[in-house]
């Protein structure tokens, strides 16, 4: 029975597909069961003096996957995350005269386009792979005793982008959103544009982001301004960022002249009437004063 099961098990394992980029292999390993049932390590441990357990060595089967990758049979791209930085316009490119007051949250007036133009930035982003290097997972050295660095340093990987800090496998490149915020929608992502960008943005190169403003939405302007957001969004090799937050200004605009709403001839006309009505009842008044008058003299 033990064997059948082991063969049925071995079976499997042989088939073991590590995807693109992970290397499948086969190491001797203990393995462990208690009562005929496979167990893990940490469970062995806590039940092999109060049950039967056991532990033999087979050949085991197993997934090593590059920085890059993870999972049991390396399926999961491990995120690359970036911080980003606006290049330009830079803070050297902003007008703080006139109205604008560091000491209240907003963005003084850094770039001034027309709607009808195209408008550029210039970013620059800090990324790192979040790994420690190729691995085994997790699973595998739970249910046996392999040595995880021993067992790594037999195999190497060749990346297509290695600079110490970012691993790609493959071919690398990214997603750039950049947010045009519709303040009467906030949530909206009608004015959102995607471009994509390729390894040496990822690496820390200036990339310039050019936009035809005649394709953001007209209800993104408000009051002569563009507020925008933009970053990795992850769509791509799961590369991510910081959100980077700025403003455009329409140099073509001008607050509108005030018109009121409040109807002026009606306000003429009653204080017209009113007046004409004052005056009546101050003659009328003092018609029946002099006639008060003229009786008590009599």
């Amino acid at each position: 029975m033990k064997l059948a099961v082991l063969l049925i098990f071995l079976g499997v394992a042989s088939a073991l597909n590590c995807n693109a980029y992970g290397i499948a292999a086969t190491v001797d390993a203990s393995v462990y069961s208690c009562n005929n049932i496979t167990v893990t390590r940490a469970n062995y441990q806590i039940l092999k003096d109060i049950t039967k357990c056991e532990t033999h060595v087979t050949p085991y089967n197993i997934c090593i996957c590059p920085a890059d990758y993870q999972g049991k049979t390396c399926q999961g791209k491990r995120q690359t995350s970036c911080v980003l930085s606006m290049i330009s316009p830079s803070s050297g490119d902003c007008d703080t005269s006139g109205n604008y007051n560091s000491n209240l949250k907003g963005f003084p007036v850094c770039m001034k386009v027309t709607m009808d133009s195209v408008a550029s930035i210039v970013i620059q982003a800090n990324c790192t792979t979040k790994t420690a290097g190729p691995s085994i997972d997790s699973y595998y050295l739970s249910m046996t005793d392999i040595n995880e660095t021993q067992v790594i340093k037999n195999y190497t990987f060749k990346y297509e982008v290695n600079d110490g800090k970012v691993y790609s496998s493959g071919p690398l490149s990214a997603s750039v959103s950049t947010k045009f915020i519709d303040y009467n929608r906030p949530t909206s992502y009608n004015g959102t544009l995607q471009e994509i960008v390729g390894a040496s943005a990822v690496l820390g190169s200036q990339t310039l982001l050019s936009y035809n403003l005649n394709r953001v939405p007209k209800n993104c302007l408000n009051s002569g301004r563009l507020y925008y957001q933009v970053w990795y969004d992850g769509s791509l090799n799961f590369v991510t960022s910081t959100i980077l937050r700025s403003t455009m200004d329409d140099q073509n605009w001008s607050p509108p002249a005030w018109k009121s709403k409040f109807p002026t001839g009606l306000v003429i006309g009653l204080t017209v009437g009113l007046s004409a009505a004052l005056i009546i009842a101050i003659l009328i008044g003092r018609y029946y004063y002099i006639q008060y008058k003229l009786k008590k003299e009599n």
